[in-house]
């Protein structure tokens, strides 16, 4: 609906939304593209939030009373050295086609029916996020509005952090670019490439379409990514992990991979700054590998279990591409030495992260009271 402001009202209860956000005057926007005809809304909750606090909140208009339901998030502690995080993260989900609504249907019930000591602070999706193109030439608008309503119960309460997919490429990027805000606190391209610290961990999103945003050497990416990696290297004694998306993956024994020259133009830079972790989907498979570079592994410091890595020499890469959308790969053969463990099943991925320990579990949708495939990282 087109109102006359965009407000948030917030509080500590339902009852008692007694605050308001700055009215942003006639802060909408639409696009054409597709034939998508809406609104989109632009509020700002706050100033001066208090940390480690919930609230509740609402947005509207206050002269067209016209407001959505009110839904409650809980704001980041402050960061000390005894921080804990928790976030959710994958890739290529969908609505319909033919498990997105399921995936996300078991995010929901393993955060409310498991045990959990440390609440969830956010999720991370890492590139082809409502498939609004599949089986068509063009992009149906109706499904971005179908996978938001999909993702409401989710994204209503914890931030909903995006990386660009080949997906989201259809009339220039259009629903992505509008569609979503993202941080740009280090002078990224808006939602193509950004950077952002959550507690203890640094997060690079980064943009693996080349047709779209270069990653060369000497491109407008590369040199802002190793900017941004040389002020989180220097800062790695408050926030000591950092963590890289892309949607392509670098290392993948899937046999449809095509991620291009990525891993020959960026491995070197991931390995000169120390990224712990590489995340990516695009193939429709879970994988992890073993710590590595240049194809080449390094066993130091992986324990007997081969999950558990203690101070490991080189970045480890995972490969999340299962949150609904259509799972039929086929396997390189033999399994590369690099590759840890592989399989197709459809679910998300978990991290739980402190200031030594770094825990990675892949939850399979129909059977999240236990995990599928897990990983440690560990920084002593």
């Amino acid at each position: 609906d087109d109102t006359e402001t965009s407000i948030c009202q917030f509080g500590l209860s339902t009852k008692h939304l007694n605050q308001v956000g700055p009215a942003i005057q006639k802060h909408a926007w639409t696009y054409t593209a597709g034939d998508w005809k809406g609104q989109i809304h632009y509020a700002v909750i706050g100033p001066n939030l208090a940390p480690a606090t919930r609230y509740y909140y609402r947005v509207g208009d206050t002269h067209s009373d016209l407001w959505s339901d009110t839904f409650d998030f809980t704001t980041p502690a402050l960061l000390t050295p005894n921080w804990i995080s928790r976030l959710y993260i994958y890739g290529d989900m969908g609505t319909f086609m033919p498990m997105g609504f399921e995936v996300t249907d078991a995010m929901k019930k393993y955060n409310a029916k498991v045990p959990q000591k440390v609440p969830l602070d956010y999720l991370v999706h890492a590139g082809d996020i409502s498939y609004a193109s599949t089986g068509e030439p063009k992009e149906m608008e109706w499904i971005w509005d179908l996978w938001a309503d999909q993702v409401e119960p989710l994204a209503a309460h914890w931030p909903y952090m995006v990386t660009v997919g080949n997906h989201e490429k259809f009339y220039n990027f259009t629903a992505f670019r509008n569609r979503f805000r993202t941080p740009d606190i280090n002078g990224g391209l808006g939602n193509f490439f950004y950077s952002y610290d959550h507690l203890g961990i640094h997060w690079v999103s980064m943009s693996t379409e080349r047709y779209e945003n270069l990653y060369s050497v000497g491109s407008k990416q590369y040199e802002w990514m190793e900017k941004d990696l040389a002020k989180a290297i220097a800062n790695r004694k408050n926030v000591p992990w950092i963590v890289v998306v892309g949607h392509r993956p670098p290392y993948s024994s899937d046999k449809a991979t095509d991620s291009g020259p990525l891993r020959v133009d960026l491995e070197p830079l991931w390995k000169k700054y120390k990224v712990d972790l590489v995340v990516a989907g695009h193939m429709h498979c879970y994988e992890r590998t073993f710590p590595v570079y240049n194809n080449l592994v390094n066993m130091s410091g992986v324990e007997k279990d081969l999950q558990t890595y203690r101070n490991p020499s080189e970045p480890v890469y995972l490969v999340i591409g299962t949150a609904g959308a259509l799972i039929d790969e086929k396997w390189v053969e033999p399994q590369p030495a690099w590759s840890a463990n592989r399989f197709q099943h459809y679910g998300f991925g978990e991290i739980t992260a402190n200031q030594t320990v770094l825990h990675f579990k892949f939850i399979q949708w129909d059977k999240i009271d236990e995990a599928k495939d897990e990983m440690v990282l560990i920084k002593i």
